[in-house]
């Protein structure tokens, strides 16, 4: 006999709710105990604590717990500093169902985005559950969103501070100077920035050489793919090189450890199979999660990137203007008269690249354009003009080839490693 089921279930619930609609229709109050008078109800700190109208997504999430969590409704006053910390502090030890389950903290953030307590307390859970990016994400909101309590900036700062993170906290200090000039731990803190400045500005142990290229590799992709495109970088550097290079290897996804495992393995493989040695010229420094700051340091001492198969770049803006080469496939080099006539300089450019563009080997190449003397923004106006002609007129997508990118201001010494990378068109 079937005891479970929708079927038996509906048999036995529909006479209950059938006697449930004969019952007297009775006006109900947010709450208020059915058949009290609104005068019974208990009153509560959340009829004492003014919370202003721009703050309604907070309001309703309190109500939603009732006297459960009392911690939010005295996160709410700011009479007391030591009560507030604690209950803070027992928001950030909130439940996974609190924190970041249905009818938590998370799924009313979500609903009302323009709060900003309830984005103060949801980075309060994040930062306990070790998201520091994201919990810096919510702070930084809370703060333009009008929560702007000295503790808010406070948590901003130290979060900011544990990723290394110098504009986020400096910014954040400033603020905290303007509403709390004499709150101590800012001065302390204060001092630490100025030694994590200090640090950032310091690329001493990246053993940086004259030559400095950078790859990107994918730590996550396939090892035989990634072993592959590794041997191909070593090679083109050790070969015909007889200068000092430093090779930038980002190792974001993995460890220091791990990588130069890898590396290890890589050469090993070189060594015994292509009877290539490692040259003592070719310097590997691992690099992750550089600041903003130490990225603007490094990039202009970089004089390329090297493109991998298997590479996973970065969300930053600025790497996009490096020069680009590969390991693997062709690399040109263009030298453009930039004296002559502007018609027929687009006509020599154009009719180079088509030229290339049509030969089967040259896909993947890529090629470098030098500037140098000229301005950037009307050199990438020009190229864009010439692929779009090119697309247009011919049928050639040139960013479809190769990777296109510029150069210029060389040292000799770059000029002279260059060279052995790649081969000169002359315009």
């Amino acid at each position: 006999e079937q005891i479970f089921g929708a079927e038996n279930a509906a048999q036995q619930m529909n006479p209950i709710y059938h006697q449930l609609l004969k019952q007297p229709k009775r006006t109900r109050n947010w709450g208020i105990p059915t058949d009290s008078r609104l005068l019974d109800e208990p009153l509560s700190l959340l009829d004492i604590v003014e919370i202003p109208p721009h703050f309604q997504g907070t309001k309703a999430f309190i109500e939603s717990i009732g006297q459960q969590a009392p911690q939010f409704i005295t996160s709410l006053t700011p009479e007391n500093w030591e009560e507030i910390l604690e209950a803070d502090d027992r928001i950030s030890q909130s439940s996974m169902l609190l924190g970041l389950g249905e009818g938590g903290i998370a799924q009313y953030t979500n609903y009302y985005p323009n709060d900003g307590y309830l984005r103060f307390w949801l980075g309060l859970t994040l930062q306990r559950q070790g998201k520091l990016q994201m919990a810096m994400e919510q702070f930084a909101q809370a703060t333009n969103l009008g929560c702007n309590h000295v503790r808010v900036y406070w948590s901003l700062v130290q979060v900011a501070e544990e990723l290394q993170d110098t504009f986020v906290m400096q910014q954040a200090l400033e603020n905290l100077e303007l509403i709390a000039p004499n709150f101590k731990p800012a001065i302390t803190m204060r001092s630490r920035l100025q030694k994590l400045i200090e640090l950032e500005s310091d690329c001493s142990n990246l053993n940086l050489s004259e030559i400095n290229y950078l790859i990107f590799p994918d730590w996550q992709s396939s090892e035989d793919k990634l072993s592959l495109d590794l041997a191909s970088v070593i090679q083109q550097l050790t070969q015909n090189n007889d200068r000092l290079i430093t090779l930038l290897i980002d190792i974001t996804d993995t460890t220091e450890e791990e990588a130069n495992l890898f590396l290890s393995s890589v050469a090993m493989n070189l060594l015994m199979e292509e009877d290539l040695e490692i040259s003592e010229n070719l310097n590997f420094s691992f690099i992750d999660r550089l600041s903003a700051t130490q990225w603007e340091i490094l990039l202009p001492q970089v004089l390329a990137r090297i493109q991998l198969e298997q590479e996973k770049l970065p969300e930053l803006e600025a790497i996009e203007s490096l020069p680009v080469i590969s390991a693997g496939h062709p690399n040109y080099l263009l030298f453009p008269d930039w004296s002559m006539e502007s018609d027929r300089l687009a006509e020599d450019l154009s009719q180079a690249l088509k030229n290339l563009a049509q030969q089967e080997e040259n896909e993947g190449a890529c090629v470098l354009i030098d500037m140098t003397g000229m301005d950037s923004e009307t050199i990438a106006l020009l190229l864009s003009e010439i692929v779009m002609n090119l697309l247009l007129e011919e049928g050639i997508d040139v960013n479809d080839r190769f990777q296109l990118s510029l150069i210029h201001d060389l040292r000799p010494v770059q000029r002279q490693a260059l060279m052995t990378q790649i081969t000169i068109i002359s315009l």
